[in-house]
This record gives C-alpha cells, sequence and structure tokens, in this order.
C-alpha cells in the first residue's frame, strides 16, 4: 500500500512539475514575445521574464477587456481606464 502511495505522488509531481516548466514563457527583449503574442497584438517582455500581450485597438469598457482576454484562454490581469490598456495573463493551473 506504503508503495502504491508513493508511486502515485511520484506521478502527481512529475506531471504537475513538467506543466509548471511549461507555463514559464521566458523572454529577453520584445522579438522573443512576438511569436507567443501573435502579429496583432503589441508585445512586451516584462521584466525580462514575462511576456505580456496588449490588443492594437484600445478596449473603451472593463468588460469589452474581460471579453477580450477569455476569447484568447486568459483572465484579466489589469485594466487601466485611464488610458484603456487591457492586460492578459494564463490561468493558473
Amino acid at each position: 500500500m506504503e508503495k502504491a502511495t508513493l508511486v502515485f505522488i511520484g506521478i502527481l509531481l512529475f506531471s504537475t512539475f513538467a506543466q509548471i516548466l511549461a507555463y514559464k514563457e521566458l523572454c529577453k527583449n520584445d522579438s522573443d514575445c512576438e511569436k507567443i503574442c501573435g502579429k496583432e497584438m503589441v508585445s512586451s517582455c516584462l521584466y525580462n521574464v514575462r511576456c505580456v500581450c496588449i490588443p492594437r485597438e484600445p478596449l473603451t469598457n472593463q468588460q469589452a477587456c474581460f471579453d477580450h482576454c477569455k476569447s484568447i484562454g486568459e483572465i484579466v490581469s489589469l485594466w487601466t481606464p485611464h488610458n484603456n490598456k487591457c492586460y492578459c495573463r494564463k490561468p493558473l493551473m
């Protein structure tokens, strides 16, 4: 029984670790993020670690920001009303 438990925990940890490694999208400059964000987004590398994708067209309200992030499979990280910028991020596992 103990062996089965240890095997189960080992498989669970291994599968989770692989997903966490795949989640990290490291970038060194803005051009690294272009392939992740695509051409319809303005991409920027945040703190040389994570890519941030910003839509080119302004989003006029908070609901439009939520809808945009949901359409690309992400969640809202930040919406700034003074300049209509919407920042999305990938959800946690």
